[in-house]
C-alpha cells in the first residue's frame, strides 16, 4: 500500500501539470472560457465532493460484509500454520473476499451516477 503512494502522488501532479495543456488542444481555449465564462468550477467541486462523502458509508458497509463473511476457519488455519495476521489477511481473506469487494465496486457506480443526476425547480431531470 505504501509502495503506491508515490505512484499515485506522480498520477496527480502529471494530470494536474499536463491537463490546461489538454484542455487547451481539445477544445482550442481553456475550458473555463469555453462553456461562455458562466461556468463556476467551485460548485461542481463541491457537489462531488458532498456526494463522495455520501457515499463513503456505503462503499464501507459493503465491504467489510464482504470481509467479515469469510470463513472463519480459514483464517484460523492460516494463523494455526505459522502466519502473521498481515500475512493472513494479505493472503488469505482477501483473495476469498475480492468477489464481494468487487460487487461492492459494481454496486457502487451505478448508485453514484444515480445520485448524480440534478433535479430542477419544476421536479424535471436537469441533465
Amino acid at each position: 500500500m505504501l509502495l503506491l503512494m508515490p505512484v499515485l502522488l506522480l498520477i496527480v501532479l502529471g494530470v494536474c501539470w499536463f491537463a490546461p495543456a489538454l484542455e487547451v488542444r481539445l477544445f482550442g481555449q481553456p475550458l473555463f472560457q469555453w462553456m461562455d465564462g458562466n461556468f463556476v468550477q467551485r460548485n461542481a467541486l463541491v457537489a462531488g465532493i458532498a456526494l463522495g462523502f455520501a457515499l463513503i458509508p456505503l462503499i464501507f458497509s459493503l465491504a467489510e460484509d464482504a470481509l467479515f463473511n469469510v470463513p472463519a476457519r480459514l483464517s484460523q488455519g492460516s494463523l494455526a500454520l505459522g502466519a502473521t495476521p498481515w500475512q493472513t489477511l494479505w493472503h488469505v481473506v482477501l483473495p476469498s473476499a475480492s468477489a464481494g469487494i468487487c460487487r461492492t465496486d459494481a454496486e457502487f457506480w451505478p448508485r453514484r451516477w444515480r445520485n448524480h443526476d440534478c433535479v430542477d425547480g419544476n421536479g424535471q431531470y436537469a441533465h
